[in-house]
């Protein structure tokens, strides 16, 4: 079983998340092994395929204890893999040691003594600087001696290309599941989150609220406008928040954990859509999940699901908030139809890519497009004259307001009909009985047949 997460591939060889697998960068050095103690320590069948992997080759390894543990330990070594492997495993030292990390070259050119004497002292100065800024769930290293900074005595010139490697490394090691390498990325990184969240052990929502240490799904909003309802998904595999504004646009949240999984609908579309954040340096690989870093605006429900779920899930059902009433969870359907009514008035929704609209209708049958709608700018060939006309004295009264991209109603406007409403907000010619739709996505001419309804 694999996988294909920006450029690192994952193998699952034993198809279990925590047993023997491999990750690799697309064209890159980096060879990332992973495996638990007891998968060297059993049949000799059992550890062929290890051994076949890394016998006779140089490289670093990595034993830690499991993070289950109150007390979680580390040891970096290099040297001949196999050979180390067996040589603590005989000496019966390493009593912690349940997990394995091994890092080798992916190329056919191997790592020599030097340039894993280098690799081994960085690593080990990357532990040490993490346990200086943890308060809670410390990682000790037991390394009885600690190499000098310079070990392998590797020229200058030659250290960037190592440093970058074991940089990759470390993204290799945080994909397959390494607690230890996941804090060791979120430590280091820590400088390029928001202001509001400092380093681990001493962070702080936007509010100033100290968070609790420990990595979890804390949601803390930026500055991108965020006035709605938050509503919250959570599977096996994702866990994660969003925002529903007015406008029936979201703001995903940040600290939102993705599935790595893709599904077979959609998933090239969601894979393009989460490299361009990885890229960005706003989702990061986290273990088997994807780690949201800052909060993100997005078109509909239907777009954070996707991304969230890696999948085609149904929105209306994926998405639960609290009802304030009884504290009961409700689902985003629930609350699309009881948000539709609003008094005597049903909300209905126009949107697309240049126009976004909210239109109520009474019991009188008149229809106002709601304050803060966007209407779009130009308008195409097939617009009514009288819809042309009607849109210009809206301007000059200044109840649409020019916003460069978009024309934005100012105030509550009352229409005639719903198809002057569809007109001056989509600027041409629509079916208004097909375009305004009930949260639910019931057109308003069903609406009205089954409410009995007549224009």
């Amino acid at each position: 079983m694999s996988q294909n997460l920006a450029g690192i591939n994952l193998s699952f060889i034993k198809r279990h998340p925590r047993r023997y697998r491999v990750a690799t960068m697309e064209n890159r050095d980096p060879l990332a092994i992973a495996f638990l103690r007891d998968e060297i320590d059993g049949s000799e069948r059992e550890e062929r395929e290890i051994r076949e992997r890394v016998k006779g080759k140089w490289g670093l390894y990595v034993l830690t204890s499991s993070i289950v543990r109150s007390s979680r330990s580390v040891y970096v070594g290099q040297g001949d893999i196999w050979k180390r492997l067996l040589d603590h495993r005989k000496k019966k030292k390493k009593e912690f040691w349940e997990e394995t990390y091994v890092l080798l070259k992916d190329s056919n050119v191997q790592f020599d003594e030097s340039q894993t004497a280098f690799l081994e002292s960085q690593l080990i100065k990357k532990v040490n600087d993490l346990q200086q800024v943890q308060d809670r769930y410390k990682w000790k290293l037991v390394n009885e001696q600690q190499p000098r900074p310079n070990a392998g005595n590797v020229p200058w010139m030659k250290q960037g290309p190592l440093k970058q490697l074991l940089e990759e490394a470390v993204l290799c090691f945080d994909a397959l599941g390494s607690e230890l390498f996941r804090e060791l990325y979120r430590s280091e990184n820590s400088d390029s989150n928001s202001s509001d969240e400092t380093r681990v052990g001493n962070r702080a929502d936007n509010r100033g609220r100290k968070i609790d240490s420990k990595p979890d799904v804390t949601h803390q909003k930026s500055d991108i406008p965020s006035k709605g309802v938050d509503f919250s998904a959570e599977g096996h595999y994702y866990k994660a928040t969003m925002t529903l504004l007015s406008d029936r646009t979201v703001i995903l949240l940040r600290n939102s954990e993705f599935s790595l999984s893709l599904g077979r609908v959609g998933g090239d579309k969601v894979k393009k859509k989460r490299d361009e954040l990885i890229k960005d340096k706003k989702l990061v690989v986290s273990g088997n999940r994807l780690l949201l870093q800052e909060d993100i605006a997005l078109k509909s429900p239907n777009e954070a699901t996707l991304l969230v779920a890696g999948s085609n899930r149904n929105a209306l059902i994926f998405w639960e908030t609290l009802e304030e009433s009884s504290d009961r969870k409700i689902t985003l359907k629930e609350y699309y139809s009881r948000e539709s009514s609003i008094g005597d008035s049903v909300i209905f929704h126009m949107v697309k890519d240049k126009f976004r609209a909210s239109m109520k209708i009474d019991l009188k049958n008149r229809c106002t497009v709601l304050k803060d709608s966007k209407a779009r700018k130009d308008h195409g060939n097939s617009a009514d004259a009288s819809v042309i006309s009607l849109r210009d004295r809206l301007v000059k009264e200044k109840v649409l307001r020019d916003q460069g991209d978009h024309l934005l109603f100012c105030i509550d406007h009352v229409f005639d009909s719903p198809n002057k409403a569809a007109g001056v907000v989509a600027g041409y010619g629509v079916n208004a009985m097909n375009s305004w739709r009930l949260p639910d996505g019931t057109p308003l001419g069903v609406w009205k047949s089954s409410n009995g309804k007549n224009d």
